[in-house]
């Protein structure tokens, strides 16, 4: 259901932003904690029939990931969990082009789990 405002759908437990590609550029994310698994997937069907093919989700459980694992497979929608970055990638990655140089560095091994989400 749309809320009126365009480029938004209010899901009643969130309000999913399905132009922020085409608006900057980067896919929406969800952000995980504090969500159930069956609201991610909510949110991440609003986002998969808006057409954006691929949709990351920061601070997910492993419980939460195996309850979306299994909602995905079932419509065959490919998905995969990080356990260190506690992140999930809906749909397929994007490809690196090559343009421009990122460096990710930590003061640490505790450091390992926030590096590994910011490199997904």
């Amino acid at each position: 259901m749309t809320d009126g405002s365009e480029g938004f759908t209010d899901l009643g437990y969130a309000r999913v932003d399905l132009d922020r590609l085409k608006r900057r550029g980067v896919s929406e994310v969800i952000y995980g904690a504090g969500k159930t698994g069956c609201q991610i997937c909510g949110i991440a069907e609003a986002l998969i029939e808006h057409r954006q093919e691929s949709i990351l989700i920061t601070r997910l459980d492993e419980d939460k990931s195996e309850e979306i694992g299994k909602y995905l497979a079932d419509r065959k929608i490919c998905f995969s969990y990080d356990e260190i970055s506690h992140t999930g990638v809906i749909g397929n990655k994007r490809k690196p082009d090559g343009i421009g140089k990122i460096a990710i560095v930590t003061g640490g091994t505790s450091d390992i789990p926030v590096a590994e989400e910011a490199v997904q």
